[in-house]
């Protein structure tokens, strides 16, 4: 039995990078992600994780979202709080290994209505 089969995945075409701001998801994905670093990236490194994570809160809502990177301080600018943080190594880098469970609205207003 492959794991695929296992764990009842199901294999997703990867958007093209420069449409991944716009892609809509539908709700329950898991979405696993290494975002590109260095050249691969258009945008300054600070713009590209804000919008990452307006695309995140924007389109990916009701889905978890796992997200590996090196760049521990730009982490921070998604703007989301990640559920849970792991520390891995990917060959010499030191990498966090985060999860965001992405929902509609504010916790905080949610909590102002109960």
């Amino acid at each position: 039995m492959c794991i695929r089969d296992r764990f009842n995945l199901i294999p997703i075409s990867c958007p093209k990078f420069k449409d991944f701001f716009e892609t809509k998801i539908s709700p329950n994905t898991f979405v696993l992600f290494n975002p590109p670093y260095g050249e691969r990236i258009e945008l300054g490194m600070n713009e590209f994780y804000e919008k990452l994570g307006t695309s995140l809160k924007n389109n990916y809502q009701d889905c978890d979202v796992w997200l590996i990177s090196s760049d521990l301080e730009n982490l921070k600018m998604i703007g989301l709080k990640p559920n849970k943080k792991i520390k891995v190594m990917n060959g010499k880098l030191e990498c966090s290994f985060r999860k965001f469970e992405i929902y509609s609205g504010s916790k905080k207003a949610s909590k102002n209505n109960e």
